[in-house]
């Protein structure tokens, strides 16, 4: 931690500088050890190293050191395995994360939601839709906490299943905007705050397009919900762009006004998106990859649209809820505790399997019984997964047509 406030608080060095330190020494220990090389290496020009070895960064980050140790604050380090692996790979990555609730939030497939501060009643709606429909199909919701559409995306993802995560363009103990300070403790208390400003950093206008890398960089794809030709909404979807994420704008109403920056979207390529289930589509095997532990550049183009309709529940009568430590599949009794050989075996005499379904969708399918329809916190409970984790099984054998979804958060087994 204080090799990071070190490079940190040292005049010249920024982010990019980092990377190139990272890239060449590991670590910030490894890059402090190695300060005496830097420009031998060809990684830091001599003006830098010099401020470096001068040492006049110590009285600030001490500072920051003291606030860290007496205020109690949590910090993600760069050698931590909280610290997202995708956020290592931009060309700008912060040293360290502040944060303050649920770091593991980190490590799930994210969607950032973003738009404008003076948002009409339409897209307020959207946002709210959004965060909420991609939260329940298990997408942790990304945004900036600010007024407008970040705020109702946050309380949108907070009522469904999945969570969401605020990144701040102040420190970690300034709630900006002042109105949002219910947003604030929410997201404390059940998702997750983050910052890379240090403790007392005021809100600035220079922060927030920097904090804006950070929002695009978690998400899988960014959605612009409603944008005018010069919100800044716009500057994370171009950083977006440039990190190699998918950029999905909402299809403005008919004359409505406030969504010029979206239809500009559109037409530069933008994906045009109605709803939370053609968000899920398009990013359907990158979803498929996060879950089977791959990297996000292997995805590609989703291969279909998955089927998150909300047609009627079938005929339930004499179905009999099955509570039982094991699960029948109409052949034999088998343990969600099964060798995932034995399970495939055994589930590929009634379904054909396809290659991606790991581990989990096997688990999954196992504690399933033919024709009975359960909810989703009763398939965690079997299972003694969280439920974010079973709802993204779930959409992954949704989208292999494996299970089908009703309403109320309640699955059966497909076809």
């Amino acid at each position: 931690m204080w090799a990071s406030f070190a490079l940190r608080h040292t005049a010249g060095l920024g982010v990019r500088t980092w990377r190139r330190l990272a890239d060449r020494y590991g670590d910030p220990m490894g890059a402090v050890l190695a300060a005496r090389r830097w420009v031998v290496d060809g990684v830091v020009s001599e003006k830098v190293a010099r401020e470096f070895l001068s040492d006049s960064w110590r009285e600030t980050a001490r500072q920051e050191w003291d606030a860290v140790r007496d205020r109690g604050f949590a910090l993600v380090l760069w050698t931590d395995p909280e610290y997202p692996q995708y956020l290592k790979e931009i060309a700008g990555p912060p040293l360290y994360l502040y944060r303050l609730g649920n770091p593991r939030l980190l490590q799930g497939p994210c969607v950032a939601v973003v738009g404008s501060r003076q948002v009409s009643d339409w897209g307020r709606a959207m946002a709210y839709d959004l965060g909420r429909d991609l939260s329940n199909a298990g997408v942790t919701v990304v945004s900036g906490m600010a007024k407008g559409v970040d705020r109702h995306a946050h309380l949108g993802a907070m009522t469904g299943i999945g969570a969401s995560i605020a990144v701040l363009g102040t420190g970690p103990d300034r709630i900006y905007p002042p109105s949002n300070r219910d947003v604030f403790h929410t997201l404390t208390h059940g998702g997750l705050v983050i910052t890379e400003f240090s403790p007392g950093v005021a809100p600035a206008a220079g922060n927030f397009p920097v904090r804006n890398r950070i929002i695009s960089a978690l998400g899988l794809g960014v959605v612009v919900v409603e944008a005018r030709r010069k919100s800044g909404a716009l500057i994370t979807a171009r950083q977006a762009l440039e990190q190699g994420r998918e950029v999905f704008a909402v299809t403005p109403p008919e004359n409505a006004v406030g969504f010029e920056g979206c239809a500009e979207l559109i037409d530069d390529g933008a994906i045009p998106v109605r709803s939370a289930r053609d968000i899920v589509a398009e990013l359907g095997p990158l979803l498929e990859a996060g879950l089977q532990g791959k990297s996000r550049k292997t995805g590609a183009k989703a291969r279909g649209k998955p089927t998150l309709g909300r047609s009627g529940p079938p005929d339930t009568n004499g179905l009999q809820k099955t509570s039982d430590k094991y699960y029948q599949d109409g052949r034999k009794t088998i343990s969600p505790d099964s060798s995932s050989e034995n399970l495939k075996q055994t589930l590929s005499r009634a379904l054909t399997l396809p290659a991606s379904v790991g581990d989990d969708g096997l688990s999954l399918l196992s504690t399933m019984e033919d024709g009975a329809v359960v909810h989703v916190d009763e398939l965690a409970e079997r299972l003694e997964w969280d439920v974010s984790r079973v709802s993204r099984v779930l959409l992954l054998l949704e989208m292999e047509g494996l299970v089908k979804q009703w309403p109320g958060m309640r699955y059966s087994k497909g076809t």
